[in-house]
């Protein structure tokens, strides 16, 4: 049985900075937080230029916390100039913007019969998405899908499939899937003690909202049709990305050997795919549209030379991290939105998409274009 994606909306956070700017903030971040005071704002100004995600390749950057909007450090929500807010604020932060999402993303709109929320960088409960449901369909099932990291979507997408053909449901809790992501990455920034490594994960993230639905029929017309999707663990890679609680909020570790991990990782799933599903998916490759999570530029570009694809099949992913950043699990569906609203993407046009994150994890899909 056929599943439909549509009726995607992707809210804009509340504030944005140019790439070159968000650097002038975090230069003087980390030279007013850092615990030895041995660096001035000058050596990090070098520091982000040399291992900072530059302006070329992520122009801007979308986030709620308004801390960010001062250009040298003042008392905000989370940054004061005396201390930084712990783990506690940043969650109760969280939670104020997510329960303002989930209403007004259902502003005068009928609730669907369950709600996927996923997130891996806020978590209290009750969840935005309960407090909305309680409020306006408590006959709404909510279901939490947390803390999987940037391919967060494609358990999502797995899940919001069983509902809606598990017949051991009631009926009505099978009419429609919404999956709605609510990620501020930038919420967890810790600029205390700024090493090489949180550089490039301070100037590669941002925040991003996404919220999709998904059906067992296509009622709006054009519509993401799902095919097949697929998961792997990459072995001895456990300790490449990690994404962790800590005091200060989530921290996250992320080595440069991610991009050759995935490389040599990907053709192989894709091999195993292909005999899983019994379809010649390396032979239709030149003809698809590959969404690639923008893990960062060299993601892209491994990916890209690996499969050897065209700049065309890859150029929604390099314009939602150009345009967003990382917004880990919110980016993927950020690009599916991009290419459903291009008119000139056709009806039939096949979609292979694909996301990364801790374990290492290696996440695919095939959805065909339908208009």
């Amino acid at each position: 049985m056929p599943i439909y994606l549509s009726h995607f909306r992707c809210p804009e956070p509340p504030h944005s900075k140019e790439q070159g700017e968000s650097f002038l903030w975090l230069q003087r971040a980390y030279a007013h937080y850092q615990k030895t005071k041995t660096s001035t704002e000058a050596d990090y100004a070098r520091l982000l230029k040399r291992v900072g995600c530059s302006p070329g390749q992520i122009g801007r950057r979308h986030y709620f916390l308004a801390d960010f909007n001062e250009t040298d450090i003042a008392e905000g929500v989370i940054f004061k100039r005396e201390r930084i807010e712990g783990a506690l604020a940043r969650q109760n932060f969280f939670q104020g913007v997510s329960k303002k999402i989930f209403r007004d993303l259902y502003d005068g709109e009928t609730l669907p019969s369950q709600i996927i929320h996923v997130s891996c960088t806020g978590y209290v409960s009750p969840s935005g998405a309960q407090l909305v449901a309680a409020e306006k369909a408590p006959e709404t099932i909510v279901t939490h899908a947390y803390h999987m990291g940037c391919y967060g979507a494609f358990p999502a997408l797995r899940m919001a499939s069983g509902f809606l053909t598990n017949e051991a449901l009631p009926l009505v809790n099978r009419e429609s899937v919404d999956v709605v992501h609510t990620e501020l990455c930038t919420l967890q920034l810790s600029p205390e003690d700024p090493t090489l490594e949180q550089i490039v994960i301070q100037t590669l993230f941002a925040d991003g909202v996404a919220a999709y639905r998904l059906e067992k029929h296509n009622i709006l017309g054009s519509a993401l049709e799902l095919n097949q999707i697929g998961e792997f663990l990459i072995p001895d890679s456990a300790g490449a990305m990690e994404w962790t609680v800590a005091d200060s909020g989530m921290q996250m570790t992320l080595s440069k050997d991610v991009p050759t991990l995935v490389g040599q990782a990907l053709r192989e799933a894709l091999l195993r795919w292909e005999t899983q599903s019994g379809r010649a998916l390396v032979r239709e490759l030149p003809q698809m549209i590959v969404a690639v999570h923008p893990g960062g530029p060299k993601i892209i570009d491994a990916v890209q030379n690996l499969l050897e694809l065209k700049d065309s099949q890859v150029r929604y992913s390099r314009d939602v991290l150009f345009e967003r950043g990382n917004m880990s699990s919110a980016t993927v569906p950020h690009i599916w939105k991009k290419i459903l609203d291009d008119v000139n993407v056709t009806d039939g046009t096949q979609v292979l998409s694909m996301a990364f994150g801790p374990g290492l994890t290696l996440c695919l899909s095939l959805m065909t274009v339908r208009r």
